[in-house]
């Protein structure tokens, strides 16, 4: 089905809903009843594409080609993405080389993307400052430091987060509408779990200091999503 349809169909229904006038109220229904009936559209199917549509995968530049990602940087985007309440899959295109998906409502993912793009290029850059040249080790263990911080806060702060919303009865079973939609349309992806090693224990260390120092204020991005 052309996504053109769906979102004609899309427009129709908001208009017959929200206009003020029942002639034209009752004129796009007509034509929107029309449509559904012409390319046998039903009202599960419009659900099903506004959910895709909100739901749908969305990376840097919506789309990015299969890349050798280091251990640290899944680890960090699976860590913020849990932040926005999105889930990270890794999709394996090419042998050791994937892609990375971050999936839940466009706002959070956005915001998700903005903020793990941020940390990403600090966490570069100040590795490559602090160990200049061919000390690779040490910047990989820097980040990883750097990254271990940060993943502590977080599950702190998703622990803070759900117990409040258990103590203001905010659903005793909450359903994860983002892992749902993920099993129906990405079947072949899968939740990264990935563990990184660390070969330099000072240099972990000071990554792990600086970790503390990384704001992960949940308002970061809005500005430059805009």
């Amino acid at each position: 089905m052309n996504d053109k349809i769906y979102e004609k169909i899309k427009k129709l229904m908001a208009l017959s809903s929200g206009s003020n006038f029942e002639d034209e109220s009752n004129t796009a229904l007509t034509m929107a009843s029309a449509l559904m009936e012409q390319y046998n559209v039903t009202v599960k199917d419009l659900d099903e594409y506004s959910r895709s549509q909100e739901f749908g995968k969305l990376t840097n530049e919506q789309k990015e080609e299969a890349r050798l990602y280091k251990i640290w940087e899944k680890q960090l985007m699976a860590s913020i993405a849990a932040l926005f309440n999105c889930e990270l899959v890794v999709s394996h295109e090419i042998a050791r080389k994937s892609t990375m998906h971050i999936l839940g409502r466009e706002g959070n993912v956005r915001t998700a993307i903005a903020m793990n793009d941020w940390i990403v290029n600090k966490i570069k850059a100040d590795a490559k400052a602090k160990y200049p040249g061919r000390q690779i080790a040490s910047r990989n263990s820097y980040a990883l430091g750097v990254v271990n911080n940060i993943i502590s806060r977080v599950d702190k702060m998703i622990g803070e987060r759900t117990k409040r919303a258990e103590q203001n009865g905010w659903g005793l079973v909450p359903v994860n509408e983002v892992k749902e939609f993920m099993k129906q349309q990405y079947p072949d992806c899968r939740v990264s779990h990935t563990k990184g090693t660390m070969s330099d224990s000072r240099a972990f260390g000071a990554g792990v200091a600086d970790g503390a120092n990384i704001g992960l204020n949940k308002q970061f991005g809005l500005k430059s999503i805009a």
